[in-house]
């Protein structure tokens, strides 16, 4: 597991992505899949739910914010530090990075 601000995050052997606040130790979000990065400036998660189909989610509802999707699975995603972007890794060694306004602003 990791932690990014007020958030935990843990994989179970459910295949799900556990999202617990450390200021309370609520419960917060359960996710199905693995592979997932916060943003360190944006109250959101990513989360890989099958092989090569990512999520983002917001933390404050836990509803999906984006979607994604890639021929293989990822194996490496993480968010910028400044949280405006998105960088994927694929297992067919291709990488992406995504501007996140403009993954928002076509979910929309």
């Amino acid at each position: 597991g990791f932690s990014e601000g007020d958030w935990l995050v843990l994989r179970d052997d459910n295949n799900r992505v556990l999202i617990y606040s450390i200021n309370d130790g609520e419960l917060r979000h359960r996710f199905f899949g693995s592979n997932a990065a916060m943003n360190p400036r944006r109250n959101q998660v990513i989360v890989e739910n099958y092989p090569g189909e990512l999520t983002i989610y917001d933390l404050a509802t836990g509803n999906p914010q984006a979607r994604l999707r890639f021929k293989a699975g990822a194996v490496f995603v993480r968010f910028t530090l400044d949280g405006k972007k998105l960088f994927v890794l694929t297992a067919g060694q291709v990488t992406y990075a995504f501007d996140i306004d403009q993954l928002l602003k076509k979910a929309g």
